[in-house]
Parts: C-alpha cells; sequence; structure tokens
C-alpha cells in the first residue's frame, strides 16, 4: 500500500518539513505567515486546489475524527 511508512511515502499534503514544537507538530514558513493573527481567528482565503478523490476522502476521514476537537485538545492528543 502506498504511503505506509515515512520512508516511501509518495503523496504529500505538504511539501515543507513538519517540525516537533512544545505546542504540537509545526511547518515553520506556515507558523511565519500567520503568526500574525496570534489567537484571532485568521481570514479564510479561497485557494484552488485540486485535490484527488482519493486525497479528499482522507481530508474528510481526518475532519470527521478530529474537527470538533479544540486547539487545546488536539495539543494534548498530539503529545500522546
Amino acid at each position: 500500500m502506498l504511503n505506509e511508512n515515512a520512508e516511501e511515502l509518495q503523496y504529500h499534503l505538504f511539501n515543507e518539513p513538519i517540525e516537533a514544537w512544545v505546542h504540537g507538530p509545526v511547518i515553520p514558513d506556515l507558523y511565519q505567515k500567520y503568526t500574525e493573527y496570534g489567537w484571532t481567528d485568521i481570514p479564510k482565503d479561497n485557494p484552488s486546489f485540486n485535490f484527488s478523490s482519493d486525497e479528499l476522502d482522507i481530508l474528510n476521514q481526518v475532519w470527521d475524527a478530529y474537527g470538533f476537537f479544540s486547539a487545546n485538545e488536539l495539543e494534548n492528543i498530539s503529545h500522546q
């Protein structure tokens, strides 16, 4: 199967490296882009993505499983 382990990944949602920071996983470039918002809402952008049906299925599964958690709850989950 594809993407079963980190050494053989064929599909990536992000091309940038993901780092382990104190409060959870971070993509430094995205952090720098959005850090100015602090605790306030980040305005919605309308980027155009061309996800495959498999990618959309995975994203929807992640949202269904984790979308209702608060930021603090997600932080705790990422530390387990």
